[in-house]
């Protein structure tokens, strides 16, 4: 998982730095997307050496941002920088066997950019406030040939979205986001049931999802047949330097 997840950012951002330990990734174009923009810890380390490689390699930035992959490290992480850093984690997922379809009746279809980046908007603002993400969304979906399924809502329009990316053996769901007026219909289960059965189809052994630890739809998950496999931490500081 982390290998594909790992391939894809760097696909889509413009410098990647190896270091012993981690990869630092950077986009000029796009400053303040922190996943275009980051310190990437691929094993074990120290509190302070995570800091200085921030410092080191984010000075022209107005945040640091490190994402660590090692669980015990995040957590030695999370105790030290409580207070000044904004710390999240994230559960990895892996589909097992063919997904349960549970979900009511209803069509998925395919959603256009103008739709996604709608809805990809709302749940910026909701979530990251005044963070502009419209040009990583294209740039990734494009990118990473991704499609976009959606279940309509009231007025008829995509109120529910999952995006997915098939490559070589896996598959990849992505952006899992229903609208505030439209949860607990099923759409939700809806959408990310066709997006792992489109997966599957496409050849995918391994399908899998990254979703937030503090507020991941473990039931809606589960009920799918997706399993938590691992986690990873990351770390945000606003007005650094």
């Amino acid at each position: 998982m982390l290998s594909h997840l790992g391939a894809a950012q760097e696909a889509a951002v413009g410098e990647v730095q190896s270091l012993p330990g981690a990869r630092v990734l950077h986009t000029r174009e796009l400053p303040l997307v922190w996943t275009f923009n980051q310190v990437h810890v691929t094993g074990p380390v120290a509190v302070a050496d995570a800091v200085a490689l921030a410092d080191a390699h984010q000075g022209d930035l107005p945040y640091r941002h490190l994402v660590v992959d090692d669980d015990a490290s995040g957590a030695r992480l999370a105790s030290a920088l409580g207070g000044a850093w904004t710390i999240e984690r994230e559960v990895l997922l892996v589909l097992r066997g063919e997904p349960r379809t549970l979900a009511p009746g209803g069509s998925v279809v395919d959603v256009g950019e103008h739709d996604m980046l709608r809805l990809m908007r709302r749940w910026h603002r909701d979530e990251h406030p005044g963070m502009s993400a419209d040009e990583y969304h294209r740039l990734e979906g494009r990118l990473t040939a991704e499609r976009c399924f959606g279940a309509a809502g009231d007025d008829g329009r995509p109120a529910a979205l999952a995006k997915v990316r098939v490559g070589g053996d896996s598959g990849w769901v992505e952006d899992v986001y229903t609208a505030p007026e439209a949860r607990r219909r099923g759409l939700a289960r809806r959408v990310v049931t066709h997006a792992c059965e489109y997966a599957r189809a496409g050849g995918a052994a391994l399908v899998f999802l990254v979703a937030d630890a503090h507020d991941w739809p473990q039931h809606l998950y589960a009920d799918i047949g997706f399993a938590p496999v691992g986690r990873r931490w990351l770390f945000h500081r606003h007005d650094a330097g």
